[in-house]
């Protein structure tokens, strides 16, 4: 999903019609475990939105199995909590050079994640179709 692209909502219905078509061919013992498997890895948006609040650490990422996304989000989401509990104990926090990238950081990436959370969730759950149906269908 490019940042840049804000309305792809035709591009996605596309793709879900392609799935849909391509599902509707699979011989019945895949189509079963096909939708088994697409039950247990189908991801929730409000699950993803909620977790885009949990403490700037990045677990939304990890939900999604972003897992450098989760990464750089956790240490600049640490490298923040750090700081500030530093600040509040001893009045000095860790230097600014690197406290404020990461402030920006974690602002930046919570208004996209939650400003676009069903757009970001309905694209993973497109991308899972589309690998499992193609999986199935051979």
């Amino acid at each position: 999903m490019n940042l840049f692209e804000l309305d792809q909502s035709s591009d996605l219905d596309d793709r879900e019609e392609d799935v849909r078509k391509h599902e509707s061919i699979l011989p019945e013992d895949n189509l079963l475990t096909y939708r088994r498997q697409i039950r247990k890895n189908y991801k929730d948006p409000d699950t993803y939105a909620v977790l885009v609040y949990s403490l700037g650490l990045g677990f939304h990422h990890l939900y999604l199995k972003k897992y450098i996304h989760f990464f750089l989000d956790f240490i600049t989401g640490m490298t923040f909590w750090i700081s500030f509990i530093m600040f509040v104990l001893t009045d000095h926090g860790l230097p600014w050079q690197l406290t404020i990238p990461a402030i920006i950081y974690n602002i930046l990436d919570f208004i996209y994640c939650l400003c676009f959370s069903q757009k970001i969730v309905r694209v993973w759950n497109i991308e899972l179709a589309e690998i499992l149906v193609r999986k199935y269908s051979k």
